[in-house]
């Protein structure tokens, strides 16, 4: 009975585990749904400040072609550009993290797949190991580790 016992706290811890890598796991899923949403958007507007410099820069070489120029309309059109670049520049890096976070969550979800795995196979082992000693008793016996099982589960 102490072997069923501690089969059955093992089954039990184990399940409880199970049930908590799962519920972490979709908290990840969630995770990486909203940080490639994120990063969708993030690219959306690098490609529109890229149309945008380029729209710039066309406007700056008008102005330079031209032999009557407005200073000050020189210099904001740069200070545009410039912060433009500044925003670019911004928005890459903020990118490029949102990727490192999202590749280690895809990694931290492997790994805890992995885990899984292995107490899926440990579960097993001990549901098999638990239909061995319940089969293994006379149909009496059997009864009562049922009703064991039963008051202990529930």
């Amino acid at each position: 009975m102490d072997i069923y016992k501690y089969n059955m706290d093992n089954y039990k811890r184990i399940e409880s585990e199970l049930f908590g890598q799962k519920n972490g796991n979709r908290i990840y899923k969630e995770r990486i749904q909203t940080l490639q949403s994120q990063n969708n958007n993030i690219s959306a507007v690098i490609k529109a400040q890229d149309v945008h410099i380029q729209e710039l820069q066309k406007d700056l070489q008008e102005y330079s072609d031209r032999t009557t120029r407005d200073d000050q309309t020189i210099s904001k059109l740069k200070s545009d550009l410039t912060d433009s670049e500044v925003r670019i520049n911004v928005l890459t890096a903020s990118c490029d993290k949102h990727l490192n976070t999202i590749i280690d969550i895809k990694n931290q979800l492997q790994e805890q797949s992995e885990t899984m795995e292995i107490y899926e196979t440990v579960i097993k082992t001990q549901q098999e190991k638990l239909d061995q000693i319940i089969t293994r008793t006379g149909t009496t016996e059997t009864t009562t580790i049922w009703k064991q099982l039963g008051e202990h589960l529930f």
